[in-house]
């Protein structure tokens, strides 16, 4: 049987569990094996890609590594007419196949749904932008989306950027530091939008601790709940177990049908979560 390789650097968060199932399940129907490897920067991505082509595998789907420019190796890939799935990221000048949510709609959802409900004062927790393609659009959609409306996008003073790094401990932080020192230096901030739910548990983690349980927070991704920290009131579902299925699909139909690369943006969905949800 043909064997699909999908190279992720994450695998820790609910996100790419349900990723990495969409994947498995889709390739499972159609009679593939798959073979996973996680990466922790280019360089391990180049590795894992050397290692793939000497299996060999039929075709990579590819969760791109941090950062906004492309790999080497994967763009040599993509020249040459390896079947290459890119996911979360597409090439400007080059087509290929790539599945990836619409994260700067994503991100005008969260400033919309915050506006809405009458916040103005309001916070931003994220990672650098430079971090992930994703990380700067969502950026940018929240931002422009207040500006829009004519509230002021958060400023830098009132915008926290966590290092990446913290998400590659082999264990949780109980609460940042950092996180509390910004509450305490914005005692009227209404919302905060994290991008991403794994900083939306963190920064509630903080809002606990002080007693600061009337903050909105918004996040991307589905949050989990915890007793000890304040749960998001609605986060971006960006349908990652059908973003699984259609990299699957279409590393699949590149191998047995050929044709030229395609493109799936898919719609990402706010979900408002109850009281104690």
């Amino acid at each position: 049987k043909r064997l699909i390789g999908l190279i992720t650097p994450w695998i820790e968060f609910r996100y790419f569990s349900q990723l990495f199932s969409g994947v498995e399940e889709e390739l499972d129907r159609s009679g593939y094996h798959l073979v996973v490897k996680r990466i922790a920067g280019r360089e391990s991505e180049s590795q894992a890609i050397h290692a793939f082509l000497q299996l060999p595998v039929d075709a990579i789907i590819v969760v791109t590594s941090p950062g906004e420019h492309f790999n080497e190796d994967i763009v040599r890939l993509v020249l040459d007419k390896f079947p290459v799935i890119l996911v979360e990221k597409s090439m400007r000048d080059i087509r290929t196949n790539s599945v990836f949510c619409d994260a700067g709609q994503g991100g005008a959802l969260l400033a919309n749904y915050l506006l809405a409900r009458g916040a103005r004062r309001i916070g931003l927790v994220t990672y650098p932008p430079e971090f992930t393609y994703g990380v700067k659009a969502r950026i940018v959609g929240f931002q422009t989306a207040l500006r829009a409306a004519g509230t002021p996008a958060p400023s830098e003073e009132r915008t926290l950027t966590v290092q990446p790094e913290i998400m590659r401990q082999s264990y949780e932080p109980d609460v940042l530091p950092e996180m509390v020192e910004y509450l305490e230096r914005h005692p009227d901030l209404e919302a905060i939008a994290a991008m991403d739910a794994f900083l939306a548990r963190l920064i509630g983690k903080a809002c606990m601790k002080l007693g600061r349980t009337r903050i909105k927070i918004v996040c991307f991704d589905t949050p989990t709940s915890d007793p000890g920290t304040l749960s998001p009131a609605a986060y971006i579902d960006q349908s990652p177990v059908e973003v699984g299925k259609t990299a699957a699909r279409f590393a699949v139909e590149a191998l047995e049908l050929g044709g030229e690369p395609k493109t799936c943006v898919i719609e990402p969905r706010l979900v408002e979560l109850a009281d104690g949800e």
